[in-house]
């Protein structure tokens, strides 16, 4: 019985613990800035030789930065992107970037629409962790970040003492 109590507790904790990796791994915060990292959101999003994961960065609700992340992309084509692709997006709104028709790249279409999707995916996203992203400050998605943490500190401490109790009145 007391294999099974762990067993049961470390996959809750297990559980616990890797909702929160997934939301800390996605996006995070920093005074009035919301960064999401689109590694995991477009995965399956692939340029001319595999995913172009971004680092969207939105301050006060305005696209402040799309920054490319390492990526297997050849280069001399993909500088192309950074330079005239990413940029099309800086000074917006969430909402204003998602309503824009962006072109393409000539020379770098595989690359561009890798980009393109994976900027809306991120956007999207931001949307949902932040549903006014134009207004809010993010607080309570950091809120729900540390009750994830309360609770998995409670679930672990709760589990010590039982398993200790169990042990103490088998004794």
């Amino acid at each position: 019985m007391k294999d099974k109590s762990i067993r049961i507790l470390f996959a809750v904790l297990v559980a616990m613990m890797s909702l929160s990796v997934t939301v800390r791994a996605q996006h995070t915060y920093s005074n009035d800035s919301l960064v999401i990292l689109t590694d995991s959101l477009a995965s399956d999003v692939n340029g001319f030789n595999g995913p172009v994961p971004l680092k969207i960065t939105i301050v006060k609700g305005i696209i402040e930065n799309i920054e490319a992340l390492p990526n297997q992309e050849t280069p001399r084509f993909f500088n192309v992107v950074e330079d005239d692709l990413l940029p099309v997006w800086f000074g917006m709104t969430v909402k204003e970037a998602l309503q824009l028709n962006v072109d393409v790249i000539t020379g770098a279409t595989y690359s561009s629409e890798a980009v393109i999707e994976s900027v809306t995916r991120g956007l999207r996203y931001a949307q949902t962790v932040q549903p006014d992203v134009d207004e809010t400050d993010g607080n309570s998605s950091t809120m729900m970040i540390c009750i994830i943490g309360i609770i998995a500190v409670i679930l672990i401490v709760a589990g010590i003492f039982i398993i200790k109790a169990r042990a103490k009145a088998k004794s």
